[in-house]
């Protein structure tokens, strides 16, 4: 069980770039935006993961499969371990391919300035 939840929803999102600031792993990432019946992606956002652990892994695991995390499935909990306000265990999912990386870090947040 969860014990609050995702403030970050990634579902549908196109990644277009990763990068590691210090210890925080940051995605740029523009949202599917839905306008009556038609979508589109909205403008870049960055999602910072805060005290990552293993950074060079999600990043490795991100750049050597670039079509398959192009665009996102969404941001979830682990299944196998459980999150703490300080201590999250994350899966981000791939949205057309059977692919995730566990990212595990004690903040998510978003970048809103420019």
């Amino acid at each position: 069980m969860t014990p609050f939840p995702l403030a970050v929803a990634l579902g549908h999102s196109h990644l277009e770039g990763v990068t590691v600031e210090g210890n925080d792993l940051v995605l740029s990432v523009r949202p599917l935006v839905w306008q009556g019946g038609r979508g589109r992606y909205g403008d870049a956002m960055r999602v910072r993961f805060r005290g990552v652990t293993r950074p060079g892994h999600v990043i490795a695991t991100l750049t050597t499969a670039p079509v398959e995390f192009g665009e996102l499935g969404g941001l979830f909990y682990g299944p196998q371990h459980c999150s703490t306000a300080t201590d999250l265990r994350l899966l981000l999912v791939a949205e057309r391919y059977d692919r995730s990386v566990g990212i595990r870090c004690q903040r998510v947040t978003l970048d809103t300035g420019s």
